[in-house]
């Protein structure tokens, strides 16, 4: 009779369990997602779209683009890396193929238009007279091209190693040069060109078409100091600002280096929480 009763006392205590929760959720309001904020009348709002480009395999469609400048006529130049083409995006949206090729090979020829071919562009700059600098990291070239596609090489020798110890680097006349899977490119108000260098270098091209270790050592480190003093780990991209001062993505040392007039090179604070900084843009 104990035991009975027992089994009772349990089936109801459950049965309890089961009404209190089904009272608990239907009394619950339904979670929603929060919709879009709608701005005030009159107020600036941000709005993000695709402007180019769409997630399907064909060879008119972009794969891994990588850099991109806009010219003062509102032209939109993207390096598809995937594709080893620069493409140019009209201010109405027609995009065309300024330079590379149109059938996805990869390689190293000076040209006009398609007859150029280039490997893995990365980094592009404008120049004052509208020409892209652009950084060819897959052969370690430094290219120009023109506003009429016109491909030309201003500097590398296209000699380029990797493995342990230091890479290969020289200096001196621009097409002489070795530069080792170059990232960034930028160029100051002289006309000087800058480019970040997988041997932790920062290499200047100067306006007489010399080419100079301008900053960083061949040991990957983590120091601030006088030009070759100090020290870079894997310097992606390159910012100028109006003063000429230098801005670097240090990607394995999670910092933002400054190099000013002096060439001295104090570093950003580190936030909290660090990641791997890619792109600088001024």
């Amino acid at each position: 009779m104990l035991k009975q009763r027992s089994k009772n006392t349990i089936q109801l205590f459950s049965c309890g369990i089961l009404i209190s929760s089904f009272f608990i959720l239907s009394c619950q309001k339904p979670r929603t997602e929060p919709g879009p904020t709608i701005p005030s009348p009159g107020a600036t709002a941000t709005t993000v779209s695709t402007f180019a480009g769409i997630f399907v395999a064909d060879m008119n469609k972009l794969k891994s683009p990588n850099g991109i400048v806009a010219d003062a006529n509102g032209n939109v130049f993207v390096a598809d890396e995937g594709k080893y083409c620069i493409r140019k995006i009209a201010p109405d949206g027609t995009a065309s193929i300024l330079a590379g090729s149109i059938t996805g090979i990869a390689g190293h020829k000076d040209g006009k238009g398609t007859d150029a071919i280039f490997s893995n562009i990365s980094g592009m700059v404008l120049d004052r007279f509208g020409n892209i600098l652009a950084v060819d990291c897959g052969t370690g070239y430094i290219r120009k091209i023109t506003p009429d596609g016109t491909v030309s090489t201003i500097a590398g020798n296209g000699v380029q190693t990797s493995g342990n110890g230091p890479l290969a680097i020289v200096n001196g006349p621009a097409l002489s040069v070795s530069f080792t899977f170059p990232r960034g490119i930028g160029i100051d108000s002289k006309g000087n060109i800058y480019v970040t260098d997988n041997n932790s270098l920062i290499r200047k091209l100067d306006a007489t078409g010399n080419v100079s270790t301008f900053a960083g050592g061949v040991n990957q480190g983590n120091r601030d100091g006088l030009g070759t003093a100090a020290l870079f780990n894997a310097p992606q991209d390159i910012a100028i600002d109006a003063a000429d001062n230098l801005f670097i993505t240090d990607r394995q040392n999670h910092s933002i280096r400054k190099i000013d007039k002096t060439a001295t090179y104090p570093r950003w604070p580190e936030p909290a929480s660090q990641g791997l900084p890619m792109v600088v843009a001024m």
